[in-house]
């Protein structure tokens, strides 16, 4: 990016050679330069109004309910090119920007064989990550979808917003009608970058809600260019 606006941009993805994967090329004329790199695990939308790219986030579903993001890591640097520029190779650190919410529904197997669904939601949700403002919290909060990942867990990335504290919504539904049977709140919750926040608990048990903020994740992706 060049006076603010986009020169070259880059795509890479799974059909990259994997000895290539990871590794940027381009040349460009002299002049101040900011280099934004984005790493992302799943589909994005963006937001490329001004000639740029201004932010990235989730993708906008029926009823205004936002779609899952992916695990996303992110690097910006300034660099000067100058006619007589030698050939220069950076190695460069990403760094991941969401935190990931697990819920752990101890009973949910039990649920199902009563013929009942769970939707589990989070809000209020950032829709989009700005790089020049975070997750601007004057636009307006959706609700986002948690997806079902396993037998009784459901897992979602989210943006931490200027106030982390989230609101879990679970309702558990009769198939054949739809009719909400239980509706439940978990507020305060909160999303940290780089960390995991772990809620465990029962719907229909005694078993209270608990909540972990943990942060033992894998080594973060490395990309040179």
């Amino acid at each position: 990016m060049k006076d603010y606006q986009a020169v070259s941009t880059i795509h890479q993805d799974i059909h990259t050679p994997h000895d290539e994967f990871g590794r940027i090329r381009d040349t460009l004329l002299p002049g101040n330069y900011i280099f934004r790199f984005l790493a992302y695990t799943d589909v994005l939308a963006f937001d490329d109004s001004n000639g740029s790219l201004r932010g990235f986030g989730h993708i906008m579903g029926e009823n205004e309910i936002l779609h899952p993001i992916g695990d996303i890591f992110v690097a910006s640097m300034a660099y000067a090119v100058s006619p007589d520029s030698p050939v220069v190779v950076h190695p460069l650190s990403l760094e991941r920007v969401v935190g990931k919410l697990v819920l752990q529904i101890t009973d949910a197997r039990e649920i199902r064989l009563k013929n009942l669904n769970i939707d589990v939601f989070v809000a209020p949700t950032w829709p989009f990550f700005y790089w020049d403002g975070g997750t601007m919290p004057n636009v307006r909060p959706y609700n986002s979808i948690v997806p079902q990942t396993g037998v009784r867990t459901f897992e979602a990335f989210l943006f931490p917003s200027t106030d982390p504290k989230y609101q879990v919504w679970i309702n558990v539904r009769r198939q054949n009608t739809g009719e909400v049977v239980l509706a439940k709140a978990v507020p305060y919750v909160q999303i940290v970058a780089n960390r995991k926040t772990i809620l465990t608990g029962s719907l229909f048990g005694p078993t209270a809600w608990e909540l972990i903020v943990k942060d033992e994740w894998d080594d973060d992706i490395e990309m040179e260019f």
